[in-house]
Parts: C-alpha cells; sequence; structure tokens
C-alpha cells in the first residue's frame, strides 16, 4: 500500500520542479500498474500489486484525470458532540 498523504498540496502541473500529480498518473491507472516506466530506473516495473491511497484536504487541486483514478470519500467536520473523544484522544497522545 502506498499512501500519498495531502495530495492536494503537492507540486502542482507547470512548477519548475515537476508536477507529482501528473507524474502518478500512470500509477494511478489500473491497466497501467503492470507495464509501468520508471524514468529514474530506466526499467519497466510492475506495481499491479500495489494499492494506492490518497489523502486531502480539497479535491478542487485534483480534478480531471487524476482524480477520476480514485474512489473519494468525502469525510466531514466533526460535530459538536465528537470534540470530547477527539480531545481526549489528542491528549493521550501528547
Amino acid at each position: 500500500m502506498l499512501i500519498l498523504d495531502e495530495l492536494d498540496k503537492a507540486a502542482e502541473p507547470g512548477s519548475q520542479n515537476g508536477s507529482v500529480r501528473e507524474s502518478l498518473l500512470g500509477i494511478a491507472e489500473l491497466s497501467q500498474r503492470r507495464d509501468f516506466w520508471d524514468v529514474e530506473l530506466e526499467t519497466r516495473c510492475d506495481l499491479s500489486g500495489i494499492s494506492l491511497v490518497a489523502t486531502a484536504n480539497s479535491t478542487e487541486p485534483l480534478r480531471g484525470p487524476l482524480l477520476d483514478r480514485f474512489v473519494t470519500i468525502a469525510v466531514g467536520a466533526p460535530r459538536r458532540e465528537d470534540l470530547p473523544v477527539i480531545g481526549q484522544s489528542v491528549l493521550e497522545g501528547l
């Protein structure tokens, strides 16, 4: 499993360091994972055994082909009655 945390904040298309999102298109496409060309390794890789999970605070920057390759699960803001449990969890983690 490959977890991509806060993918919405990854380098955007056109940035001087390249686009992380565009680079992920091949890996995110199920049909291309078995025969993925890795530019750095200069070889083909079988990534068919990898599951991708991505988190994002907003899907707006991910619109289009990359977002289409993921199942989107929206998680809303915590309810008022959830706050004591969240607060206790935070305190236990300190």
